[in-house]
């Protein structure tokens, strides 16, 4: 309760060459980043620190990058 549960503001997503950048439109950083993708049917994740905002593209067929804040509320998700 005291936390909140509004989620964190949905990220921008950009490609630029083999290089996936993300940011929000605010400038506020979250807590975490997490970065979902899949790959040959299987999906993987990885929680980044709120610093990164940049990862070389990996080999996949769907990219989401979500900001989540420090109770855990999840954003809504940026798709490639």
């Amino acid at each position: 309760p005291w936390l909140g549960m509004s989620p964190p503001e949905r990220p921008i997503l950009q490609k630029s060459g083999a290089t996936l950048e993300w940011r929000t439109q605010s400038g506020a950083a979250p807590r975490w980043w997490l970065a979902q993708w899949r790959a040959g049917g299987k999906w993987m994740s990885r929680l980044l620190p709120a610093a990164i905002l940049e990862m070389k593209l990996p080999e996949c067929d769907a990219f989401a990058i979500r900001a989540v804040d420090r109770a855990g509320n999840v954003s809504e998700p940026a798709v490639r």
